[in-house]
């Protein structure tokens, strides 16, 4: 009997290791789905889940952080990376609407960019953009880690004051 405690105790800590040592996957993960609207309502809930306020129009999920809307878009793929497309748009002021000083500005901005496309859009909106590639799951640290950046570099090197004067 005395031999069988340190073996119980034992296997009872190796347990209590393993789960320790295994990230919990509530919030801390997103697990996506292979279909595009069923990756956009788990992002949807995840995100709300999290606390943010969001909204889904079709198959993109529109929400707030650090003072800019985004819009993401789950681009999934069976068996292969995934993708969010993280985007955002600006209305040029009516003066600038096609204009070729918004679309110098654009490819200008476009060229300066390794992380961020900046583009005028079939409707001659100003347009922002980047990717966060994962394969099937994605981290909340990856994930805010990403937007972070994404929110911080379009603020610090797109929406210059030059660009906020041609832009609603």
């Amino acid at each position: 009997m005395k031999r069988m405690i340190p073996l119980v105790l034992l296997t009872a800590g190796l347990a209590v290791g393993r789960a320790a040592s295994e990230e919990p996957r509530g919030l801390s993960r997103l697990i996506v789905p292979d279909d595009k609207p069923s990756a956009a309502r788990a992002v949807k809930e995840w995100l709300e889940a999290r606390g943010f306020d969001c909204e889904m129009k079709e198959e993109t999920v529109i929400f707030r952080k650090g003072g800019v809307v985004l819009n993401i878009e789950p681009i999934v793929n069976v068996k292969e990376l995934d993708r969010l497309l993280v985007s955002n748009y600006y209305s040029p002021k009516d003066e600038f609407k096609g204009s070729k000083e918004l679309a110098e500005l654009a490819a200008e901005l476009n060229r300066s960019e390794n992380f961020l496309r900046v583009f005028i859009d079939k409707d001659g909106d100003f347009g922002i953009s980047s990717s966060l590639t994962f394969y099937d799951e994605l981290t909340a640290r990856e994930f805010d880690a990403f937007l972070d950046l994404y929110v911080g570099v379009l603020k610090r090197y797109v929406l210059t004051d030059e660009a906020l004067k041609l832009l609603k």
